[in-house]
């Protein structure tokens, strides 16, 4: 949590939004370290669980899973197969977003803090009411990502080179 603190006070500064660091415990996520951005504060999240497969955070979390994972940890979940084809569009793009689908009026998007395995092994977490971030989105996930990356790198972790560049 040192690690990612420094950078989770500079991401809220930056979005004037609430960061959280999360990870994940059996179904659900749980909130480490949450730190705000903005004078009006999301919720108190640090300590609860909250569904991992309706959140951004939980989506990333799961990254690394494959579906029979998945089928392990949700038995019957009665929509795996789009949980699934969701997570995969998440991790594709880098990061994962939700409009509203957790809690009315809250939105947030997620991206994952790696080891020096390249392993999830957390999420970084924006949230705030949707009326404030639902445009941006976008830009906020880019922005967690890139701060995300730099958490990573304190824990050893390294991107892979580009196709065709050798390092």
């Amino acid at each position: 949590m040192r690690a990612a603190e420094p950078v989770m006070h500079s991401l809220s500064a930056d979005l004037e939004e609430t960061s959280h660091l999360c990870v994940l415990r059996d179904r659900e996520v749980l909130t480490l370290l949450s730190v705000s951005g903005h004078s009006f504060r999301v919720h108190e999240w640090e300590g609860r669980g909250v569904p991992a497969d309706r959140t951004s955070a939980g989506r990333v979390l799961l990254f690394d899973a494959t579906p029979d994972e998945l089928y392990v940890r949700f038995p019957g979940h009665p929509a795996l197969p789009a949980l699934w084809t969701t997570i995969r569009a998440a991790r594709d793009e880098g990061f994962a977003r939700v409009a509203e689908e957790f809690e009315a009026g809250l939105s947030g998007v997620s991206a994952p803090v790696r080891d020096f395995r390249g392993r999830v092994v957390a999420a970084l977490n924006i949230s705030a009411p949707h009326a404030r971030i639902g445009s941006r989105l976008a830009e906020a996930g880019t922005r967690t990502v890139t701060a995300a990356d730099v958490v990573s790198a304190h824990l050893g972790w390294e991107p892979e080179p580009p196709p065709g560049r050798m390092t």
